[in-house]
């Protein structure tokens, strides 16, 4: 039996098949091998994120005791120099500075501490009152006006975690908008598909695009006396509850950080 000749276009073809299977190869070949950049970043940064927070831990400890032994004799100097105006603004300005460093101490703690999450119904409404409470000195000052627009009253979450997450996004909504002019919005939506959306917007200048690739890396901020914890520890109470969370500009001008919670 004679050998069946290949014509000319049975060469061509094969040859489209072979041009085809091997840029579906490359592909896929790329694809695997982002794959495997991305896992191994994302490693590299967990391992990154457990030292930080290791270390911090050790470190907030060792600073917290000589603190508070500080601040104890602050105060009883303070007392035994009552009638001293001069010495007493000193030793107040001291007790100050020994507050505020504090408040360092503690928000590495709650970065760096695990996240035991108590889940429950939480009234969103009542959430976000005792939230803008906790700032409300910070907005009187600066004449700020907060409107909140619920279309979703409710949510699972603990309570606990996600009120210090609104107050972190209310303080530096709070430092980002203007005095006498400043706004910040907050809505709540269903999402389809399931789960809910709570956005705060502000009316400040916003965010560039290089800042906001490194925002919610630990200790990275833009403030002066900013320590650079108060959105990675909100990035990381939320994503505890397997919700997401953006942060990006709003259409209308300003910042907007947008959360989901399933």
């Amino acid at each position: 039996m004679p050998d069946k000749k290949i014509s000319p276009e049975d060469l061509a073809k094969a040859f489209e098949e072979f041009n085809k299977n091997s840029v579906e190869l490359i592909d896929y070949f790329a694809s695997l091998e982002k794959k495997v950049f991305d896992l191994t970043m994302e490693l590299n940064k967990s391992k990154r994120l457990a030292a930080i927070g290791e270390m911090s831990t050790v470190l907030a400890h060792e600073i917290r005791n000589p603190l508070a032994g500080m601040r104890l004799s602050a105060e009883m100097l303070k007392k035994d120099l009552k009638g001293d105006k001069e010495h007493n603004f000193l030793i107040s300005n001291i007790l100050v500075a020994i507050h505020r460093l504090e408040s360092i101490v503690t928000e590495i703690l709650a970065f760096a501490q695990e996240l035991n999450l108590n889940l429950g119904e939480v009234g969103l409404e009542e959430l976000l009152r005792d939230a803008a409470m906790a700032v409300e000195y910070k907005r009187a000052q600066k004449h700020v006006d907060i409107y909140a627009d619920l279309s979703v009253k409710y949510i699972r979450a603990d309570a606990f975690h996600l009120h210090r997450v609104f107050v972190n996004l209310l303080e530096n909504a709070l430092d980002a908008v203007p005095e006498n002019n400043g706004r910040i919005i907050i809505e709540s939506q269903s999402v389809c598909g399931g789960g809910v959306q709570v956005k705060v917007a502000d009316n400040g200048p916003g965010i560039s695009d290089d800042i906001r690739q490194k925002i919610l890396e630990p200790f990275f901020t833009t403030k002066e006396r900013g320590v650079g914890l108060g959105l990675p520890i909100c990035f990381r109470i939320v994503s505890a509850h397997g919700g997401k969370m953006d942060v990006r500009n709003h259409e209308e001008g300003g910042a907007e950080i947008v959360i989901w919670l399933p």
